[in-house]
């Protein structure tokens, strides 16, 4: 057998084995996804992590793994699969998002505001980009720009009584209670069946209450 013969053949043969990688590697990522909707959790990591061990270059299944970790509350796991689909793909706001989500699970916010900020920057009308933001704002008590980011969101879907509870909360944390007290009755008009916003309304009244008695100053 001539050297060329042998060369085209561990060519031919080097493109049969990427092939079949790669097909091997799309078949185990949609028994993952098949799985994971079928809240197989462990069964469709299984899959993920045989699909990128077959084809690590592809950013779908980094961030495949990572959301069904972060579906299994294994946030740190979670946080290295989302950082290398990030590496692989910068642009996808979903998993800036969900890299967000998962410092989140963690109470690390400051390391979630900086995912939550490029995740914002990808798309600027998104309600649930500025809603993650604001929540990391809020849970680093910076009250006013939290505030700002929750009616960035409320501007973009007005209707999720959950943003105004916490815009509420941002204003209550300004000792603004008059705005509060708006921004919870807005939040139990939305939804009247839940009895959070319900207790954060009277909470205020109760606190009026206590003011016009001379019990508190604010």
């Amino acid at each position: 057998m001539s050297i060329w013969t042998q060369t085209v053949e561990k060519v031919v043969k080097f493109t049969v084995d990427n092939i079949l990688e790669v097909e091997s590697a799309e078949k185990y990522y949609q028994k993952a996804e098949e799985l994971r909707v079928r809240n197989r959790l462990d069964g469709a990591i299984s899959f993920y992590e045989k699909a990128i061990n077959a084809e690590p270059s592809v950013y779908i299944y980094w961030h495949g793994m990572g959301s069904c970790l972060l579906d299994s509350e294994r946030y740190k796991e979670a946080i290295f699969y989302f950082e290398n689909a990030s590496n692989l793909e910068s642009n996808d706001v979903s998993v800036w998002s969900n890299l967000a989500f998962a410092y989140i699970g963690l109470k690390q916010y400051r390391n979630a505001l900086e995912a939550s900020e490029k995740a914002l920057k990808l798309e600027q009308d998104n309600h649930l980009c500025w809603s993650t933001y604001a929540f990391c704002l809020q849970n680093l008590n910076r009250y006013k720009q939290a505030k700002e980011a929750y009616q960035m969101a409320i501007n973009f879907e007005a209707s999720n009584p959950e943003y105004w509870k916490n815009l509420g909360l941002c204003w209550q944390g300004l000792k603004e209670y008059k705005k509060a007290l708006n921004a919870y009755r807005k939040a139990e008009e939305l939804n009247p069946n839940n009895p959070e916003y319900t207790q954060l309304i009277l909470s205020i009244q109760d606190r009026s209450q206590k003011k016009k008695k001379g019990l508190i100053f604010w």
